[in-house]
Order: C-alpha cells, then structure tokens, then sequence
C-alpha cells in the first residue's frame, strides 16, 4: 500500500508541474515569434514580396512557423536550461537560422 500511494504522491506532483512548464514554452515561443518578426522576416521580405518560384508560400510558413520558432524556443531554451544561463542574442540568431 506504502508503494502505492508514493506512486500516486508522484504523479500528482507531475501533474502539478504541467502548468509551468506550459507557461515556460509559452513564455519561449512568444519571445521567439518577436524575435522573428524583428530579424528573420525583415531577410526574407524580397522573397514576400516579389515571389520568383525560389520558395513558395508553404516555404514560409515552414520557415517562420516550424522551424525558426520551434528550434530555438524549445530545443535552444532546453540547453540554457541545462546550463543554468539564459539564451543570449547570439545564440538566439544560430538557433533561429538552424
């Protein structure tokens, strides 16, 4: 029984801990987007507008919604995390472009 109840004592804590956690992804993702909006769409501007066929509209999104927000503001945070420091501009910039 003793087994048990630790097990349920330990879930919930986990469960407890889900809101910060989605608070902190939360927090990073938005952080990025303002990061984005203020350095990667201004490069990529020419390509929005004057599209010549070198990167479609899906291209974009893929860029600015996937892979330049996702990368930096969860796997990027996950190594300031691991570190104990706070991802710095110039990290932030290799991470967006990754």
């Amino acid at each position: 029984m003793k087994n048990n109840s630790s097990s349920i004592l330990k879930n919930t804590i986990g469960v407890l801990k889900l809101p910060a956690v989605a608070f902190f992804l939360l927090k990073n993702v938005q952080q990025q987007k303002n990061y984005i909006k203020k350095s990667l769409l201004l490069e990529i501007q020419p390509f929005l507008e004057n599209p010549d066929g070198s990167i479609s509209p899906a291209d974009i999104k893929k860029i600015t919604g996937y892979y330049a927000l996702g990368v930096p503001a969860i796997l990027g945070y996950g190594f300031s995390l691991l570190r104990n420091q706070p991802l710095n501009t110039k990290e932030r910039a290799c991470m967006t472009y990754l």
